[in-house]
């Protein structure tokens, strides 16, 4: 309230000319507020404002003077606030409150804005007072003033002599680098990544003097594409337009290089550059001690809080100063680039013919650079699919699993989980491979026609070729190959290598392999051997169309079931030897023909491949019937595991017994004899043998 009728800011000077009836500790402050105010403060405001205070006071209605005054107030205010920390209507000021307690001071274009103004100056005067204290709120800071005994300018002239051009240099490399967002490891050269369009793309990042490169390192190999930023400074006698001399003096043909000229930075930007070096050398370490040796702790402490806050400021202006430099942002009233500032065409050069860039949309540095580096990727790869999600193997893995699954059916459409709906948009629409409807995802034909004009022989090389025609799509080495497998799929072609059979997969297909169509197994051979996989092996086809991919996935899934050879071997075997030791007839024997035409089936499929797998099943004949094998083979360990706790001895005693057991005993030896003689789905030997034991 009384900053509506009276500017809070004269109010200090008011207790200024008063008579002081301060304690002594509170004189002693209000000196340093004074000295404060005398030393940093009021130069400070009479050079932003180009004026003197008795100028101002003379000319009370001069346009300056009225700048000079409203910054005055402020100031003061601060100080008042300073001073007085108890007083509950100074505690915490923002900027929109010091606006308000000097209602009328400052005034602004658009009303409402006041505190946001105020904001502006107190951080610009904080990048050179470090007493001016910032807080982290980035929507709403504290303003405040740290009263301090402290002079810092005495120790930062202390460090003048490590403001020096490798410093200032390193330092802009510094800051530019992280607004970029490029890891910066010291090195000529630093490697830049882009997620772009779903992919990692990689980039060649270098800072140096345009002016002095030579071809070599303007120059590109192959796709690598290549930033050049250039300095926003060089040696006295040379300006912008010797860097832009150089590039057009270019003599090493077509390269993928942007190159990004910065305006050259002016007085008031370079003379906060210079501070801010000497600044981050005091505060490095424990240096502060060693430049401040007279210094007591408590007022050391102090000083470093005052060079901190003035640090973090600076660095905070010099940012504002390189996106006025390198045309990202419009540069503040007299701390603009040095002369006039170039075109936007001549800030962004390419040296490919193909490429020319457009200036960034206003932002800040790191968005001009996504976007300098979006404009090169699209100029390169013209066709490139906005996916819309990261292309990761994983998630490739899973794509082609459903891809793959739509190959099989006859009219390649499948249903999608919910889960995997997203991924389908994200990946294999705009890879052509298909459309994804609501629920269902439909197989597309782009990719057959274009592969189906090329000539033959095909090889992966030239489908991967054929993919970047008419237009550049340079997809991942991965999506390509789900391209590729699912084409091959689609128009039954198997992959040869060297003559013989390839493993592909999406992490395993070589530029030599050769693409072949594949012998198919005629319609009736494939529908026996899909009935009589499910029944003897618990396999079930993916799709009952016969192409090559459903007939290898089958093929594989009947080889995954042939590794268990050995069991149906061993169970055979161990009858056998029961057959010959019981005085069993093994012709008679269901259990035993069964276990002998299930050893023969399995040793059979293991020793063929895809089409000869699938043959060799069709053509099989079960000597008892295919659920009896498909019993035997599923059961072969357990029964075993039951023959082996059996208690043989016990059984070979019955035929001793001659007394009145002898009927009891040839009773059992029958059941024994029948439970053998019986396939196991008809008699489950783990359940009778143990009755029969017992």
């Amino acid at each position: 309230a009384l900053g509506e009728m009276v500017p809070v800011g004269d109010l200090f000077d008011v207790i200024a000319d008063g008579d002081e009836p301060f304690t002594e500790g509170m004189r002693h402050h209000f000196e340093n507020a004074r000295r404060l105010y005398r030393r940093k403060l009021l130069p400070l405001l009479e050079s932003r404002n180009r004026i003197s205070k008795e100028d101002a006071a003379a000319r009370p209605d001069d346009g300056a003077a009225r700048a000079f005054r409203a910054d005055d107030r402020l100031v003061k205010t601060l100080l008042l606030a300073a001073l007085t920390p108890e007083v509950e209507t100074l505690k915490n000021l923002t900027a929109t409150r010091l606006a308000a307690l000097n209602h009328g001071s400052i005034r602004t274009p658009i009303e409402g804005r006041e505190g946001q103004e105020v904001l502006r100056r107190c951080r610009a005067w904080a990048a050179e007072v470090g007493e001016v204290r910032i807080g982290d709120d980035p929507v709403n800071p504290t303003v405040a003033l740290q009263l301090s005994a402290v002079d810092t300018d005495g120790i930062l002239a202390n460090a003048e002599r490590h403001d020096n051009a490798g410093n200032r240099q390193r330092k802009i490399r510094e800051v530019l680098f992280q607004e970029l967002g490029v890891a910066d490891r010291d090195d000529l050269l630093q490697r830049h990544e882009l997620l772009w369009r779903g992919c990692r793309r990689s980039f060649e990042v270098i800072f140096a003097n345009v002016r002095g490169l030579p071809d070599e390192s303007l120059a590109t190999r192959g796709d690598a594409c290549k930033v050049i930023v250039d300095f926003p400074f060089d040696e006295s006698g040379h300006n912008p337009a010797d860097d832009r001399a150089r590039l057009d003096d270019y003599r090493g043909g077509t390269a993928h290089t942007l190159v990004w000229l910065p305006a050259f930075l002016g007085a008031p930007a370079l003379r906060d550059l210079g501070t801010l070096v000497k600044l981050d050398h005091l505060l490095a370490g424990e240096r502060l001690r060693d430049y401040a040796p007279h210094l007591p702790p408590a007022d050391r402490a102090s000083a470093r809080e005052i060079l901190r806050s003035q640090q973090n400021q600076l660095r905070q202006r010099l940012v504002h100063h390189l996106e006025a430099a390198y045309g990202v942002e419009s540069p503040a009233a007299g701390a603009g680039p040095a002369g006039d500032p170039p075109a936007a065409a001549e800030c962004f050069r390419s040296l490919d013919p193909a490429f020319t860039p457009r200036p960034p949309a206003r932002g800040n540095l790191k968005e001009a650079f996504e976007h300098l580096l979006d404009q090169m990727c699209a100029s390169q790869y013209p066709a490139h699919p906005q996916f819309g999600t990261e292309v990761k193997p994983a998630v490739l893995r899973r794509v082609h699993e459903q891809v793959a699954r739509a190959v099989r059916e006859p009219e390649g459409r499948v249903a999608i989980d919910k889960a995997l709906r997203p991924q389908m948009t994200q990946i294999a629409v705009p890879l052509k491979l298909g459309e994804m409807g609501e629920t269902h995802f439909v197989l597309g034909r782009h990719w057959s026609g274009h592969f189906d004009r090329l000539a033959k022989p095909l090889t992966v090389a030239k489908l991967r070729a054929a993919i970047d025609e008419p237009q550049r799509m340079a997809l991942p080495e991965a999506a390509a190959n789900l391209v590729i497998l699912t084409y091959a799929d689609k128009a039954n072609l198997g992959f040869r290598r060297h003559g013989g059979p390839w493993p592909a997969a999406l992490d395993n297909l070589p530029d030599d392999l050769e693409l072949r169509a594949e012998e198919l197994p005629d319609e009736d051979a494939w529908t026996s051997a899909i009935e009589r996989a499910g029944i003897v092996f618990g396999v079930t086809a993916a799709s009952p169309l016969r192409n090559a991919g459903n007939v290898g996935d089958l093929a594989e899934r009947l080889g995954a079931m042939a590794d268990r050879a050995d069991v149906s071997n061993e169970l055979h075997a161990r009858l056998t030897e029961l057959a010959e030791r019981l005085g069993l007839d093994g012709e008679r024997a269901a259990r035993l023909r069964t276990a002998r035409a299930t050893a023969a089936l399995v040793q059979a499929l293991a020793a063929g491949r895809g089409k000869e797998r699938i043959e060799r099943l069709a053509a099989t004949a079960a000597d008892t019937s295919f659920e009896a094998m498909g019993a035997s083979f599923r059961k072969a360990a357990d029964v075993l595991e039951s023959l082996r706790r059996t208690k043989w001895a016990l059984f070979e005693s019955l035929e001793r017994l001659a007394d009145g057991r002898a009927a009891a005993a040839g009773r059992l030896r029958r059941e024994l004899a029948e439970a053998l003689a019986a396939d196991e789905y008809v008699v489950a030997l783990g359940e009778r043998m143990p009755e029969l034991e017992n």
